[in-house]
C-alpha cells in the first residue's frame, strides 16, 4: 500500500475531485496583469507566463492583490507607457474542473457575462456546458447556474499497462475493465494516481455504480469497504510520479492515471507502455479558462480575454488525428449525447463509452464521511 503522507497546503480544498499532478513547468497557465510582452489592441500589452499547477493557480486567486503572482502565466496591462500601479490583478486564468466549483464558492471567480450568447458556446458538447455551470455561492455543478468557465480541453481517466507483462487477450484499447486491476494476477503490481477519491471513484465503477454516489449505502458501505481495501491491497506505488517511473522500469504492470503531457511523455519513451479505457465508461477531466473576482474599484479586465476564448474554441484546433495522444484533447472531439464527431487519433476512447463517461463531481456531506470511515478503518 502506498506510504501515509503529510497534509499539504497545495491539496485540493475539501470534498473536491482529485487533481491532476503537474508534469512541470508550462502545463498549466494563468494570465495576469504584470509586466509587458507584446502589443495587443488599444495599447494593452500581453505577456504570457506559467505556473507549475492548478493549486499554485487557486492559491495566487485566494490572494488576490496582496501578492504579485511570480511565475504565472500573465496578461500585464500597461497604457500610454505607464503601469498598473499596486499589485498586478489576473485578467484571466485557467483551472481544473475539480478547482471551479470551490473556487465559485470562495468568490474567486467572476461569471463569464454573456457566454451563452457567444460563438465558442456553440462548440462546448452538454457534458463540458454543465460542468461549466455552477450555481453562485455554493459553486454547486447546476442546470441553471451562470457560466463560470469556458471549457477548452479535455481527458480521461485510463489504464496504462506494460505489453510484455500481460496476457495477450489483454492487449488492446477495448481489451481491459476497470475490475481487471482487482485480478490476482496484479497483486503488488498496480500504480494509481494518488487521491482515495480515485481509488473510491474506480471501486464505485467497479459496484456498477456513478463515481458520484451520493450514498454508499446504496451499494453497501460494507461492500464498498472490501473492493476499496481490496483494490489498495494490489496498490505498489500511489503517485503518477511514481507510478509513472514503476510503469517505465516494469516494475509496476498496469496503473490507473490521468490522461496528460507526463502519461503521453513516458509513452512516447517507451514502446512497452500501452494505453487503454474500459469500454463500460471513465471518469473524464476539463480545463477550464475563467475570470478572477475583481475588486471594486479596480480596472477592468484585458479586452483580449473574450479573444482567448474563441481562439482556444476554434473548430480548427481540433485535431481528431492526434486524439488523446498528447494527454489532452479540444472539446470538439468529445461527442455530443446526440452523437459527434469524435476522434480518430493514435489513442481515443470509443464514442460508447465516452457516452457511458462522467465527470468527477465534490462528493456529498454524507458520501465524504463515509469515505473518510472507510480510509480511517484501513
Amino acid at each position: 500500500p502506498p506510504p501515509r503522507r503529510r497534509p499539504r497546503p497545495r491539496d485540493p480544498p475539501r470534498g473536491a475531485a482529485p487533481t491532476r499532478a503537474a508534469a512541470g513547468s508550462g502545463l498549466y497557465f494563468a494570465l495576469t496583469s504584470a509586466g509587458c510582452a507584446r502589443q495587443g489592441p488599444r495599447g494593452v500589452q500581453v505577456k504570457l507566463e506559467q505556473l507549475p499547477d492548478f493549486a499554485r493557480v487557486y492559491e495566487a486567486l485566494r490572494r488576490g492583490s496582496e501578492t504579485p503572482l511570480q511565475g504565472g502565466l500573465g496578461l500585464t496591462r500597461r497604457r500610454q507607457g505607464r503601469s498598473t500601479k499596486g499589485a498586478p490583478l489576473p485578467d484571466a486564468a485557467v483551472l481544473g474542473d475539480a478547482w471551479l466549483g470551490p473556487a465559485v464558492a470562495d468568490g474567486l471567480l467572476d461569471p463569464l457575462v454573456g457566454a451563452e450568447e457567444a460563438t465558442w458556446w456553440g462548440h462546448v458538447p452538454p457534458a463540458l456546458r454543465r460542468v461549466a455551470r455552477r450555481a453562485p455561492g455554493s459553486g454547486a455543478v447546476s442546470d441553471y447556474g451562470f457560466v463560470w468557465g469556458a471549457p477548452f480541453r479535455w481527458g480521461c481517466a485510463c489504464i496504462a499497462y506494460r505489453r510484455d507483462r500481460v496476457p495477450p487477450e489483454r492487449q488492446g484499447p477495448g481489451a481491459w475493465e476497470w475490475a481487471d486491476l482487482w485480478h490476482p494476477g496484479l497483486a503488488g503490481r498496480v500504480g494509481l494516481a494518488e487521491s482515495a477519491r480515485l481509488l473510491g471513484a474506480l471501486t464505485l465503477l467497479r459496484m456498477g455504480a456513478s463515481a458520484n454516489a451520493e450514498d454508499l449505502s446504496d451499494v453497501g458501505v460494507r461492500a464498498f469497504a472490501a473492493e476499496f481495501a481490496a483494490l489498495r491491497a494490489q496498490v505498489r506505488v500511489g503517485s503518477e510520479e511514481s507510478a509513472l517511473k514503476a510503469l517505465e522500469a516494469g516494475d509496476v504492470w498496469a496503473a490507473a492515471l490521468w490522461t496528460g503531457p507526463a502519461l503521453a511523455s513516458a509513452v512516447a519513451r517507451s514502446p512497452k507502455i500501452a494505453l487503454a479505457v474500459p469500454d463500460a465508461g471513465t471518469l473524464l477531466w476539463a480545463d477550464l479558462m475563467v475570470s478572477p473576482a475583481r475588486p471594486l474599484g479596480s480596472q477592468p479586465a484585458s479586452p483580449l480575454v473574450p479573444l482567448w476564448h474563441e481562439f482556444l474554441l476554434e473548430p480548427a484546433r481540433a485535431e481528431p488525428a492526434l486524439g488523446l495522444s498528447r494527454g489532452s484533447a479540444s472539446v470538439h472531439l468529445l461527442p455530443s449525447r446526440g452523437g459527434g464527431p469524435g476522434g480518430a487519433g493514435k489513442f481515443f476512447p470509443s464514442e460508447g463509452c465516452l457516452q457511458r463517461s462522467e465527470f468527477l463531481e465534490p462528493l456529498s456531506e454524507v458520501a465524504l464521511e463515509q469515505l473518510r470511515d472507510v480510509v480511517l478503518a484501513l
